[in-house]
């Protein structure tokens, strides 16, 4: 599996899960909405990073990767997908 970021998105959460995949291995991280886009462009950088998949309504969370494509965090260019929920 190449590295990757994957973020469930729920709006009634209190806190969002994040996973880091890597060739080490899987990490977690919990953040609250408020704060996540800033959080996923550092964790992008800190990890070497370039895709973020971003799981749950798209309609929610095309705000959320508008914020993270337009971050100018560390000069960075990232691919972000959003993906929906099973069920959705």
């Amino acid at each position: 599996m190449e590295n990757k970021i994957i973020a469930k998105i729920s709006p009634i959460a209190l806190l969002q899960t994040v996973y880091i995949w890597t060739e080490k291995g899987r990490e977690q991280f919990e953040f609250n909405i408020q704060e996540l886009p800033k959080k996923l462009t550092i964790l992008a950088n800190q990890f070497q990073i370039k895709d973020i998949d971003l799981i749950g309504s798209e309609a929610y969370l095309l705000k959320i990767k508008n914020d993270i494509v337009n971050s100018k965090f560390a000069n960075q260019v990232l691919n972000v997908t959003i993906n929906r929920a099973k069920g959705e």
